[in-house]
């Protein structure tokens, strides 16, 4: 691969943080760089998917399909990412550990506890 990444050959790809724009606030210089609005561009992306999951749970089907497969499955993962590394006390930490990993995430678990 002689052009790296993106395949692009362009001799001028920078992935250093610049900045876009700068304020003041209370009298300090602040700086809104690359990386504030890649972040944001992500987490706009994840409350937008956790308001669409949300509402396709409101109405979950006993056989899910479709967007409900993907939910079921990112939950599923989850689960086994808190069941390996903690075991039989796993149940304690399933909303715990979920809620670090996706705050807005649908608040209508009944479907899912009654698995456990």
């Amino acid at each position: 691969m002689e052009h790296g990444i993106l395949l692009s050959g362009a001799d001028n790809i920078d992935f250093m943080i610049h900045g876009v724009f700068k304020y003041s606030f209370f009298g300090h210089e602040v700086w809104i760089t690359t990386t504030h609005v890649c972040v944001l561009i992500v987490m706009l992306l994840i409350i937008g998917f956790a308001i669409a999951a949300n509402r396709q749970m409101a109405k979950a089907r006993e056989v899910p399909e479709g967007f409900q497969n993907v939910v079921e499955l990112i939950v599923e993962k989850l689960d086994a990412m808190v069941d390996a590394p903690m075991g039989k006390a796993a149940p304690k930490f399933y909303n715990y550990i979920g809620g670090l990993w996706c705050d807005t995430a649908p608040r209508r678990t009944d479907f899912y506890i009654d698995s456990l």
